[in-house]
């Protein structure tokens, strides 16, 4: 009688299995960096247009608050990913500091912008261009606005 051995044996399918296994690992991996890295680029864009806002806020008004802030940047309080607010610059009242922070739940929260913008160990750093003017915390961005702060934040 003759034996017919057609087929893979057990070894040989969990071997197959093994390998896809540790691509997938690296895959995913590579797709989630991906994706922080795409949320902290968007987050770095949408500041740079809150700051664009600011400078024409200033501009017009000669003073900022963050309900101005969301009204020209288009934004609402309630259904964003980040908050805005505006305080008086301790050293300079002619200048406001604006911060723009991640909100609990939101798209940007589990992104730390440090990790993408920084240099280790730098504290307080600039961000992507030396002179941006952005600093960087893990959970929000800052740049100043040269306008007092108004009053009705």
């Amino acid at each position: 009688m003759k034996k017919n051995n057609k087929g893979f044996t057990l070894i040989e399918l969990l071997a197959v299995i093994v390998v896809l296994a540790i691509i997938m690992v690296i895959a995913t991996t590579q797709i989630n960096n991906t994706i922080k890295k795409s949320r902290a680029d968007s987050f770095y864009e949408s500041v740079q247009m809150i700051e664009r806002n600011a400078k024409l806020l200033c501009a017009q008004d000669n003073e900022i608050n963050a309900n101005d802030l969301y009204k020209i940047s288009d934004m609402s309080t309630d259904d964003e990913d980040y908050t805005l607010t505006v305080t008086s610059n301790t050293n300079n009242p002619d200048i406001s500091t604006v911060t723009v922070a991640a909100k609990a739940d939101g798209q940007f929260d589990n992104v730390k912008f440090t990790d993408y913008y920084c240099t280790k160990g730098t504290e307080g750093c600039s961000v992507k261009e030396a002179d941006s003017g952005i600093t960087v915390n893990a959970s929000s961005m800052q740049f100043n606005a040269e306008c007092k702060t108004s009053s009705s934040n």
